[in-house]
């Protein structure tokens, strides 16, 4: 039985367990999945932990509530249900993508490298011209507008 990639994101379900609260990067990564319509991925949420050192303002990071439907067409599952998660997917910061293999195992990390993979990998059984209008040159990369190409 081959094991499916997953994808690591941060956030949390509220108390009530009817919103989720995600930080921008995870935002970023769930509206390019529902844009592309991408389905079928297994996400791990992990909990955005407050930065403990004091130097940085909540306001920095700030988090943003959506409601829990949008994972409706994805397989999502948090650290805390008792899922088993691996550890080198543990040990990075997300969004990451842990792509297992019969020998040895992959993490991707990064926001632009998570979105470039899922778009590669996932986006070609997808909405075909949204998805290409994304990726840049050769698919080797996101698209830029060209007020930020130089």
């Amino acid at each position: 039985m081959a094991i499916k990639p997953l994808i690591m994101l941060s956030g949390r379900k509220d108390n009530d367990r009817s919103l989720l609260r995600v930080p921008q990067k995870t935002l970023v990564a769930l509206f390019t999945f529902a844009y592309c319509e991408i389905e079928d991925l297994c996400i791990v949420l992990v909990p955005r932990e407050p930065a403990s050192d004091g130097g940085s303002d909540c306001n920095d990071n700030p988090l943003f509530h959506l409601p829990l439907s949008v994972l409706s067409k994805l397989k999502c599952f948090e650290t805390s249900d008792g899922s088993p998660t691996p550890q080198e997917l543990l040990d990075c910061e997300p969004p990451a993508v842990y792509l297992p293999n019969n020998t040895t195992a992959t993490c991707i990390g990064g926001l632009a490298g998570v979105l470039r993979w899922v778009l590669g990998q996932l986006g070609s059984r997808t909405r075909d011209r949204e998805y290409k209008a994304l990726l840049g040159f050769c698919g080797g990369c996101l698209a830029a507008c060209s007020e930020s190409s130089l």
